[in-house]
């Protein structure tokens, strides 16, 4: 997931749309050069490329940019925000969650291209 507060979406929207097209890029890499992107995010994190590509595959989804809408639409963004609130403040990082709506906007969705 990525986060954008309201300040930086409101005086920065040049540099999230382009913060958006490299996460884009950043996923097509993956999809054409998977063993290469794999070394790179795995040596990011301290682990193995394996470990890795597990990570990915067992727990983690990457929402890609065609996705995006379904998750503004279909409601997949507001419940994966409120169990981040939930859990972020059970476990005491943070204070006091808002109503996902609170931090959803689609002012970028479709990314772009």
């Amino acid at each position: 997931m990525i986060a954008f507060g309201d300040k930086t979406l409101t005086q920065r929207p040049k540099d999230v749309a382009a913060m958006l097209r490299a996460h884009k890029r950043a996923q097509d890499y993956y999809v054409t050069h998977k063993t290469e992107a794999l070394q790179i995010m795995a040596k990011r994190e301290s682990v193995s490329p394996e470990e890795f590509e597990l990570a990915l595959t067992d727990g983690m989804r990457v929402v890609t940019a065609a996705d995006q809408a379904a998750y503004f639409s279909g409601g997949g963004l507001k419940t994966v925000i409120t169990r981040t609130g939930q859990v972020l403040t059970q476990t005491k990082l943070l204070g006091q969650s808002k109503p996902a709506e609170a931090y959803m906007s689609d002012r970028f969705v479709p990314v772009v291209p």
